[in-house]
């Protein structure tokens, strides 16, 4: 079941891909797909089934769809949406850590610098949507950073760690199309980096979840 699903995840990833790049009306089957597809994922295969894990996809789900009709104000409700779904992990990450080394902390560091510099490119094009934005680049670099002091032990880390650094990338560049300049084939890349994001972080919490289940010792 786990193959089939991980088969039809990125058969609907590639989907909505060429639905962003052709413009098409299929992009209204294939965005609500696939965290939808994500959540039976993580239902069918996690040992433990978390409720807040399966909220997060939920609330995802909901940012997708706001993003998607994007009228109005629907674009503050789904960076809204995806701001409670990152506290959402940070939460989670943050339940998980583990002793902090100094290659933490210096990962830390490039992390909250990047953050740093984001902010000070964006604020002066963000007009009435800067104090949102930078709360919003604060919260997800918060949940990077717990994602990076997790517990080495835990299986999946590196690639929940990685689904953390994709979503940065993702947000960076849907900013840079949304307040600055559009960019070739941006929407595309986007997707990409975050149908890439939701899935490494959610593979790689669940493969965590039963090693904290299978290896009791792990404190």
């Amino acid at each position: 079941m786990k193959k089939i699903l991980t088969a039809l995840y990125f058969a609907i990833l590639l989907g909505e891909l060429l639905g962003i790049y052709f413009e098409s009306v299929t992009r209204w089957i294939t965005k609500p797909l696939l965290m939808s597809v994500l959540l039976i994922f993580y239902v069918t295969t996690s040992k433990v089934k978390n409720p807040l894990v399966m909220l997060a996809l939920i609330t995802a789900l909901l940012g997708d769809l706001f993003l998607l009709i994007n009228i109005g104000n629907l674009f503050v409700l789904g960076l809204f949406c995806f701001m409670i779904m990152h506290l959402m992990y940070l939460y989670l990450f943050w339940k998980d850590r583990g002793d902090i080394v100094i290659t933490d902390w210096i990962s830390a560091g490039s992390v909250l610098g990047a953050a740093i510099l984001a902010i000070v490119f964006f604020i002066p094009h963000t007009g009435s949507l800067m104090n949102h934005v930078v709360m919003y680049i604060v919260i997800i670099a918060t949940m990077t950073i717990a994602a990076i002091f997790r517990k080495k032990a835990l299986n999946g880390y590196f690639m929940v760690v990685f689904g953390a650094l994709l979503f940065m990338v993702s947000d960076t560049l849907l900013a840079v199309d949304k307040f600055v300049t559009p960019l070739l084939l941006i929407n595309v890349l986007v997707m990409l980096t975050y149908g890439l994001a939701q899935y490494c972080i959610i593979e790689g919490y669940s493969r965590g979840e039963l090693s904290d289940i299978n290896s009791p010792q792990i404190s």
